[in-house]
């Protein structure tokens, strides 16, 4: 509930001061800090989308997020091969969160990725799509002739 009663006053700030200050907020947080010196133009393409988005669709989005069920509680029903990879510095779902959905989930994998936050692939492609990739080929999705990571 008060994750929801957050984006709700999250949606009036909006309303009475535009997106401005969320969308830059936003930016903050999923960004690992270094990669606002080391990562310019990483940061200023999401930038660019981010603030693309015209208010209302930010608004249904904040209001999507409040009305969803919970569902950390089911992850031990899930039964497929499962890979979480989680930038080590992500402050929107931190890294304890993304070892107890590994223990919460039988046979999961977890991969760590160092100098990153909660968008690891656009901070660290190469060994992010890496993880993607062997994770693909050991549950038999790609074989060797699959794509190629340089």
């Amino acid at each position: 509930m008060e994750r929801q009663n957050k984006r709700y006053k999250t949606i009036s700030k909006i309303e009475a001061n535009g997106v401005t200050d969320f969308n830059e907020s936003f930016i903050k947080s999923v960004f690992y800090e270094d990669s606002f010196t080391n990562k310019k133009e990483v940061v200023e393409e999401l930038r660019s989308v981010v603030f693309s988005n015209p208010e209302h669709i930010i608004q249904r989005g904040l209001a999507t997020i409040a009305e969803r069920s919970e569902t950390c509680s089911t992850l031990d029903k899930i039964t497929i091969p499962t890979l979480i990879i989680c930038g080590k510095e992500d402050s929107v779902t931190p890294l304890a969160q993304s070892e107890a959905m590994k223990k919460a989930i039988s046979g999961a994998t977890l991969k760590v990725i160092e100098n990153a936050g909660h968008v690891s692939n656009l901070e660290q492609p190469h060994e992010f799509n890496k993880h993607l990739l062997d994770f693909l080929k050991v549950i038999n999705i790609i074989g060797d002739g699959g794509f190629k990571v340089d």
